[in-house]
């Protein structure tokens, strides 16, 4: 079955519009990442296999951790899909971070917040 035929509150994409994305599973909140699946599987079943990588059970945070080799090896989930997944567990993880001041470019690109001397 494609995500298209199933009704519009069990699609992701509708569900996190009408409800919001704290009502999505994490599965559901995957699979908007992804966007696709494959002809066999939905992203949704996709993004499920994804979350069964976690052989340490720690729930989501295996993400963090996960390689995009590891992630490539789930059908529908290419270079490019793996390589979105990663950088959006990166910008989940800043984002648990303290804030930090950024005062110069220098010190933008570098990620560091001191101040800048140039």
């Amino acid at each position: 079955m494609k995500l298209k035929d199933l009704p519009d509150m069990e699609k992701p994409y509708e569900k996190l519009e009408y409800f919001g994305a704290e009502k999505l599973s994490n599965a559901e909140l995957l699979a908007v990442i992804i966007k696709t699946g494959t002809k066999e599987k939905t992203a949704v079943q996709v993004a499920q296999e994804v979350l069964l990588l976690d052989g340490e059970n720690e729930g989501i945070n295996f993400l963090k951790n996960i390689t995009c080799e590891k992630l490539q090896q789930i059908k529908g989930l290419g270079r490019v899909k793996s390589i979105q997944l990663k950088a959006v567990i990166e910008l989940a993880r800043r984002l648990s971070m303290p804030k930090r001041i950024l005062r110069c470019k220098h010190n933008i690109s570098r990620g560091c917040g001191r101040s800048c001397s140039k």
